[in-house]
């Protein structure tokens, strides 16, 4: 057994989803509007590659030409923001083609001996598509100043805190630390509490 484009089709169909299927090269293309993301022509928008391999045992959906960056200031970041995003998710991955500078997310699937259904067709497509809205906040960040601003509040809060620290530096940590210290060892006894009649707060 294995995975068919008319399966696929059928799939698609199911949700009402525009395609277009491509029978010698055995794969389908579709199109969803996006919430953040943006595409290098300002529409908010992303293209979806379903295409099967090896008699329809393999199984790859991918998002082609997500961003183009080739030789640019801030590859390193880029790289690292990528890096982060397939680190924090399940199944997605990035790729990058060093001839043009495609970057591109894909979840590929071993199928076999066995038969893709529906329900694991759209977690698939779901989960590609949730991803690159989701980072691509970040990655454009990453592109455009080298800064990486990963998505979550907690974590924006540490990169915030880091980008101080390293501005910063060791001498200024230094003396943020010391000044720190002065105070606490000027600070109150725990006695005003006892004084007050207010229990000590728990720690």
């Amino acid at each position: 057994m294995a995975t068919t484009l008319q399966q696929v089709k059928g799939y698609l169909d199911e949700k009402g989803f525009k395609y277009s299927i491509d029978e010698k090269k055995q794969l389908i293309r579709t199109g969803f509007n996006m919430d953040h993301y943006v595409d290098s022509d300002g529409d908010k928008s992303v293209r979806i590659v379903v295409r099967l391999y090896e008699d329809g045992e393999f199984i790859e959906v991918l998002a082609p030409n997500l961003y183009t960056y080739k030789d640019g200031p801030n590859a390193l970041a880029l790289l690292q923001a990528c890096l982060i995003a397939s680190w924090r998710t399940k199944m997605v991955q990035f790729e990058y083609d060093p001839s043009d500078g495609e970057i591109r997310a894909t979840i590929e699937v071993p199928i076999e001996d066995s038969t893709m259904t529906s329900r694991q067709f759209h977690r698939i497509l779901s989960g590609l598509l949730t991803f690159v809205d989701k980072f691509h906040p970040m990655l454009k960040e990453a592109m455009d100043t080298g800064k990486i601003v990963p998505p979550d509040d907690e974590d924006r809060r540490m990169t915030e805190v880091m980008e101080m620290l390293r501005r910063l530096g060791p001498e200024g940590l230094k003396k943020v630390l010391d000044a720190a210290g002065q105070a606490a060892d000027g600070a109150p006894a725990a006695e005003s509490a006892a004084g007050s009649g207010e229990p000590p707060a728990k720690l």
